[in-house]
């Protein structure tokens, strides 16, 4: 069953759950980034219990057009409970659309999303 006060609370929404809750994400769910400029975003991974060891980060992009594409470079591709990884992200200078980065988090058979809009 879905909660919202587990879901406002860093659990996981979908309860009773017996598994670790664990994600990597951003302060906020969108950056202002003008084409041709670069900038760092603060990824920081929670989970709600042990975990038993790191989990892996997935960074990728999606984009309409070519020129909407994002650089992206992760400074490790693995985090545990409370870690900071920084994100550099750059975006074309000729991007006229919004893009949109996927963070995903993966421990064993286990996958988390979150993502990160970024535009004008």
């Amino acid at each position: 069953m879905w909660s919202n006060t587990a879901s406002q609370d860093a659990h996981d929404p979908c309860q009773p759950a017996s598994e670790p809750y664990f994600r990597t994400a951003t302060q906020a769910a969108r950056i202002s980034l003008a084409p041709g400029e670069t900038t760092t975003v603060d990824l920081v991974a929670f989970s709600d219990q042990p975990t038993q060891g790191p989990w892996s980060i997935k960074i990728t992009s999606s984009w309409g057009q070519l020129q909407d594409r994002l650089d992206l470079t992760l400074c490790r591709a693995s985090v545990q409970n409370g870690e900071h990884v920084p994100l550099v992200i750059s975006r074309d200078p000729g991007a006229t659309n919004d893009s949109t980065v996927q963070i995903q988090s993966i421990l064993g058979n286990v996958t988390t999303g979150w993502q990160l809009a970024v535009g004008n």
